[in-house]
């Protein structure tokens, strides 16, 4: 079994995980949550890994209000399946929504037992996504691609997971870092 919670992307001089939205819906749900930092990126990107929480289009929305920058989440099921929401800030939630789909899923909606229709639905969306991918990366100043090189990543047989980073690298931006160690 492999990886199943929400990676959470985005921009800010503050630590994500210290945004509003997360304590609201912490509150609003009354479940724990488990939050860490992941390597962040130059230019105070930062991944967040979250499990216990329900982050959808609005609270990513909400993020990237809060971050002034724009901010994406990734659900990621069992590693195979990875359903991205992206915002920029910018006008009413609605209207700062700007890329959504599933990025990840190639493996299984091909195995044998998959069912045919999800492996044409995701290749009815995919142009979609992929320019939706592009739009959200350029809004943040990144995103210098073109639409075959960030298809080949989506279309990759890898998990979810890894294929978002992947994603994150070939949109442009900056390869995360390993955080300096402190002395205890």
């Amino acid at each position: 079994m492999g990886f199943t919670g929400h990676y959470i992307f985005g921009r800010s001089d503050r630590p994500l995980r210290e945004a509003p939205i997360f304590a609201q819906l912490a509150n609003q749900t009354g479940r724990h949550v488990d939050i860490h930092d992941l390597w962040p990126r130059p230019g105070g990107w930062q991944t967040l890994q979250v499990f216990g929480l329900d982050f959808r289009q609005q609270e990513v929305a909400a993020l990237a209000t809060w971050t002034g920058a724009p901010a994406c989440v990734a659900w990621i099921m069992d590693s195979d399946l990875a359903v991205v929401d992206g915002a920029a800030p910018g006008g009413p939630e609605a209207e700062s929504v700007c890329w959504d789909g599933v990025i990840s899923m190639w493996t299984a909606a091909a195995d044998e037992e998959g069912d045919p229709s999800v492996l044409a639905q995701l290749e009815e969306s995919l142009p979609r996504t992929v320019t939706g991918a592009l739009a959200w990366a350029r809004r943040a100043g990144y995103g210098d691609t073109t639409e075959p090189a960030i298809e080949n990543v989506m279309r990759s047989e890898q998990g979810g997971d890894d294929i978002f980073f992947d994603l994150l690298d070939a949109l442009g931006f900056p390869e995360a870092v390993e955080p300096p160690t402190t002395a205890a």
